[in-house]
């Protein structure tokens, strides 16, 4: 699957990252230092991470702190989804599908992906 959008919201200094594309062959996060840029990046790892337990959102520690009072209350119940994500599938995902569900398998499209 190739990476087309992401979002980041309440996750360190980022309140809302807004929606962005990762359409080029390169992409490049340019920002003033403390901007949010490595933040975004942690944010994409925790979705699929090398060590499973770096896959998890301390809120404690990661959620915007401007709001932490607030969302501690709520935490419990209705978790804040922190990192959005749509990808494409390419032809070697079409066919792994295929073989599970068959030629349907071709008309699913952008998969969305979150964590809370």
């Amino acid at each position: 699957m190739i990476l087309k959008k992401a979002q980041v919201t309440k996750y360190k200094c980022i309140n809302n990252s807004t929606e962005f594309s990762l359409d080029k062959d390169v992409t490049c996060l340019v920002g003033k230092n403390e901007a949010g840029k490595t933040a975004i990046l942690e944010a994409l790892y925790k979705l699929k991470p090398v060590r499973e337990q770096e896959g998890n959102f301390d809120y404690v520690r990661e959620y915007f702190k401007p709001e932490m009072l607030d969302y501690e209350k709520m935490h419990g119940t209705t978790p804040a989804k922190a990192v959005s994500t749509i990808w494409e599938l390419e032809e070697e995902d079409y066919k792994a599908l295929e073989a599970l569900i068959g030629p349907a398998a071709r008309n699913i499209g952008p998969v969305a992906v979150y964590k809370h």
